[in-house]
């Protein structure tokens, strides 16, 4: 009997000690295919595939490299902002058009750029005779408080309501103007 309980003692502490080791093994199975998951990341970043990189963590839920991402989107603005202004100052509105759009999904509606590229991008649509596009992306500096973007906006707004011989919104865009000024 005394024999029988000390069989069940070692069996039972074989028996954590398994449990434990288990524990233990899964845990560190568990990281090391994290840590795999992270290389791969890396490595797609690494070599400059941005679009699966960012599939990539946000399916694997890696939130530690998030700030990776952050940095892909800062870069793709860059580089859609600097050709925009480039096709501008070269003449090719349809083409910095296209740049200032893709620049814009690149940032929020909130960053102090925004309202700039808005103003260049309909800039840009009235001098490639996208007339309605210009009105519709300058009609949203009307809610806007950006004092230098908004009066250039309304003005240009304005001036393209009296070249298409919509006198009655064009006062009312100039009105807009005259309370900013006051």
């Amino acid at each position: 009997m005394k024999r029988d309980r000390i069989f069940l003692v070692l069996l039972s502490i074989f028996a954590v000690l398994f449990l434990v080791s288990f524990q233990a093994y899964r845990s560190t199975k568990q990281l090391q295919e994290r840590y795999f998951k992270i290389v791969k990341a890396y490595e797609l970043y690494a070599l400059g595939k941005y679009d699966e990189f960012s599939k990539y963590i946000e399916q694997h839920k890696l939130t530690e490299l998030s700030y990776l991402s952050s940095s892909i989107k800062e870069q793709k603005f860059q580089q859609f902002y600097l050709s925009a202004i480039k096709e501008f100052n070269l003449g090719n509105f349809a083409s910095a058009v296209e740049f200032f759009r893709k620049a814009l999904q690149q940032i929020d509606t909130k960053d102090t750029r925004y309202n700039e590229l808005l103003y260049y991008l309909s800039v840009s649509l009235v001098n490639s005779n996208r007339i309605q596009e210009a009105k519709i992306e300058l009609s949203t500096f009307v809610s806007l408080e950006d004092p230098v973007y908004r009066n250039k906006a309304l003005q240009l707004l304005s001036d393209l309501y009296k070249k298409g011989g919509e006198l009655v919104k064009a006062q009312e865009i100039e009105k807009l103007l005259l309370e900013v000024k006051k």
